[in-house]
């Protein structure tokens, strides 16, 4: 493909999300990539931003309400 950018195909094996979920993360501008003809493509950079800021899955923590 393009030198420095990953395929949906890659990023998934390489980041352990399905092809499905990646393009969606893109779709919805979670991710931000190129589109090539038909196909995305991502900058390993971008893929690492989302990866480092993603939200983790279980019970979410509570916030106090400070008066």
């Amino acid at each position: 493909m393009i030198k420095g950018y990953l395929t949906t195909k890659q990023a998934s094996e390489a980041y352990g999300l399905s092809d499905a979920h990646i393009r969606r993360l893109l779709e919805y501008g979670k991710v931000r990539g190129e589109k090539v003809g038909r196909d995305w493509v991502i900058r390993p950079s971008a893929m690492d931003r989302y990866m480092y800021n993603r939200s983790k899955p279980g019970p979410k923590r509570r916030r106090r309400n400070t008066p």
